[in-house]
């Protein structure tokens, strides 16, 4: 396993840096210390065992990889986190690339 490894090492070593990821975590971090995010979705609980499907659970879930991108226009978080309230892309080429990329596949899977 060292040659993947090093690869990985190399590959992290080399790539563009920037603090929106810190910055992420943190304020990700503030709103969980102030008890926001506790309530998980129905739609994303689990639906494996008996009875789960009495309390609600996995109903209106859509598989995204069924779908055009991959992508659904669904929010994923709890209802007291607005989507979007945490990570903002940086000015680096990467970060802009990536976000470039994110509206383009939001824009086709509306």
């Amino acid at each position: 396993a060292r040659l993947p490894l090093t690869e990985a090492v190399l590959l992290l070593a080399t790539a563009p840096k920037s603090n929106s990821v810190i910055k992420a975590i943190d304020k990700a971090a503030d709103d969980i210390h102030r008890g926001k995010g506790r309530q998980i979705p129905n739609f994303l609980l689990d639906t494996h065992y008996a009875g789960s499907a009495k309390l609600g659970h996995g109903e209106g879930y859509i598989y995204p990889h069924n779908c055009p991108n991959h992508y659904v226009d669904v929010s994923y978080l709890p209802e007291d986190i607005e989507p979007g309230s945490y990570y903002e892309y940086g000015s680096n080429k990467t970060e802009q690339a990536a976000e470039a990329y994110w509206k383009a596949v939001r824009s086709k899977g509306k």
